[in-house]
C-alpha cells in the first residue's frame, strides 16, 4: 500500500501540475475539435501508455541514468523538438496549404467533419507527443522518489501513484475537452475558422524551437 499522507500530497501536487496545460493537453484539445470528446480516450490512453513506461523505468532505476548531463538527454530533446515542430508544421500544411487548395477545388466543403484516423495511429501520436519532452522523464525522476515510503513496499507505491496520475489526467483532459466543445458552440465562428488550429501550430512550433535551442 501507501501512507495516506504521502499519497494526498502526491495527488494534490500533480493535480496541480496536469492543470498547467502542455503538450499533452494541446494535443487532447486538437484531437477534441477535430473528431469530437467521444473519441479522445484513446489520445489520453497513449499519453498514459507511455507516462506507465517512465514509471516503470524510474522503478528500476533506469530513469536515474538519465541525466541532465548526458548525452541520452541532448538527442532525446533534439528528438522531441523535431517532432513538436513537425506537428505544428504538418497543422501548417493540413490547414493553410492543402485545406486552401480542397477549398478552390470544392468550396462545399470548406466546413467538412475531418476524417476519423484509426485509434491506432491517434494513440501512437499520442504516445510519441507524451515521449517527445525528456523534461517528463527528468521531472518524475526527481519527482515520484519524495512521495516514497521506505516503510511500505515499493511496488504497491509505484502501482497507487499511477493509477492516481491516470485519474488525474483523464479527469482533466476531459474537462479541457469539455470545456473545448462548451466555446465551439458558443463561438463557432472562431472554431471553423483557421484561428485554432494556427493557435495550435504556433504553440508547438513555440515549444519544439524553444526545446530545441536548449538542447
Amino acid at each position: 500500500m501507501m501512507d495516506p499522507a504521502l499519497w494526498l500530497l502526491f495527488a494534490l501536487a500533480y493535480l496541480g501540475i496536469t492543470f498547467s496545460p502542455g503538450p499533452n493537453v494541446l494535443m487532447v484539445l486538437n484531437h477534441t475539435a477535430k473528431y469530437g470528446y467521444r473519441h479522445v480516450f484513446v489520445t489520453m490512453a497513449g499519453n498514459l501508455s507511455c507516462q506507465l513506461l517512465i514509471i516503470v523505468a524510474i522503478g528500476v532505476g533506469i530513469g536515474s541514468l538519465l541525466t541532465v548531463e548526458s548525452a541520452a538527454y541532448h538527442w532525446m530533446k533534439i528528438a522531441g523538438a523535431l517532432y513538436l515542430i513537425y506537428l505544428g508544421a504538418r497543422i501548417v500544411y493540413d490547414v493553410f496549404i492543402r485545406g486552401r487548395l480542397k477549398a478552390v477545388k470544392a468550396p462545399t466543403q470548406l466546413n467538412q467533419v475531418h476524417a476519423l484516423p484509426s485509434a491506432r495511429k491517434r494513440f501512437l501520436e499520442a504516445f510519441a507527443v507524451s515521449a517527445s519532452n525528456p523534461k517528463t522523464v527528468i521531472f518524475l525522476s526527481a519527482f515520484l522518489p519524495q512521495f516514497i515510503s521506505p516503510e511500505w513496499p515499493i511496488v504497491p507505491q509505484f502501482a497507487i501513484m499511477y493509477l492516481t496520475i491516470a485519474i488525474i489526467v483523464i479527469s482533466v483532459h476531459y474537462m479541457y475537452a469539455f470545456l473545448l466543445i462548451r466555446a465551439q458552440r458558443r463561438f463557432s465562428g472562431m472554431f471553423s475558422s483557421r484561428l485554432f488550429p494556427g493557435l495550435s501550430a504556433a504553440i508547438y512550433l513555440f515549444l519544439g524551437v524553444t526545446l530545441g535551442v536548449s538542447a
